[in-house]
């Protein structure tokens, strides 16, 4: 038997967000630079989210092999325009 689909969609109540709603899609992640910086949505995070090594390591970019060990991602708190 076949379940039939809901095409109806319903705002979800001020304040509050689907939980698996896709917020963003393709930001590449860039070593020292804050991650969502292009995007003005108060759905994001008010901290500043920066990918970053304070290991003291020379490292420029973000790869598979040290991002969530050398580099890891830290909050800081984002400057009122």
């Amino acid at each position: 038997m076949e379940r039939e689909k809901s095409t109806q969609h319903t705002e979800p109540e001020e304040g509050k967000r689907e939980p698996d709603a896709l917020l963003l899609h393709g930001d590449i992640v860039r070593y020292g630079r804050p991650l969502f910086n292009s995007v003005e949505d108060e759905r994001f995070p008010v901290p500043v989210i920066m990918p970053l090594c304070l290991t003291g390591d020379d490292i420029s970019e973000v790869t598979f092999e040290n991002f969530g060990k050398e580099v890891r991602l830290y909050l800081w708190e984002r400057n009122a325009a």
